[in-house]
């Protein structure tokens, strides 16, 4: 459970706070920080998120960094492998990889989540290969249009919304 909570505020600083990464970064233990700032912080965020797009249907769509393909993690192990937040790391180290493969992300970005997820003891990887998850992940409720919907990070603090079928 613990890991579920940590995955999301690292979640949350990679999207939209490079101090906030850099915070977490800094110590041990989310503890270490002042943890009402750290959860003021991320709720923040995603109210803000929230009220600008009510029905989920385009910035809200942010808030799915690292799920598409953690929600597939999940699934294909019939939820008993990982929990959401280690799923959810995988996810986010993974997609941060190939989106520098393709020049979208900035380099070194999918290095820095990796560390800050070994740091709080998350996976950063499954052996499973994203073509083997692909079918999972097109039965993604969150997709648009039968196409696979992704958020991908331009560099810490900064996402994007890149809807294709990377590969």
């Amino acid at each position: 459970v613990m890991d579920d909570g940590i995955g999301e505020v690292i979640k949350y600083a990679c999207l939209f706070d490079e101090e906030l990464f850099e915070e977490i970064a800094s110590v041990n233990s989310l503890f270490e920080l002042d943890i009402e700032q750290v959860i003021y912080k991320c709720v923040n965020y995603k109210r803000i998120l929230v009220e600008k797009d009510l029905y989920d249907l385009s910035e809200r769509m942010a808030l799915n960094f690292g799920h598409t393909l953690g929600h597939a993690i999940e699934q294909y192990y019939n939820y008993n492998l990982y929990t959401h937040g280690q799923a959810v790391a995988i996810g986010m180290v993974q997609l941060t990889r190939m989106s520098e493969l393709h020049h979208i992300s900035e380099e070194g970005t999918s290095k820095r989540i990796e560390d800050i997820c070994l740091q709080y003891h998350l996976p950063i990887e499954c052996h499973l290969k994203i073509q083997e998850l692909k079918k999972t992940m097109a039965l993604d409720k969150k997709n648009l249009n039968k196409k696979l919907s992704y958020v991908l990070l331009n560099k810490i603090g900064e996402y994007m919304i890149y809807p294709s079928d990377l590969s």
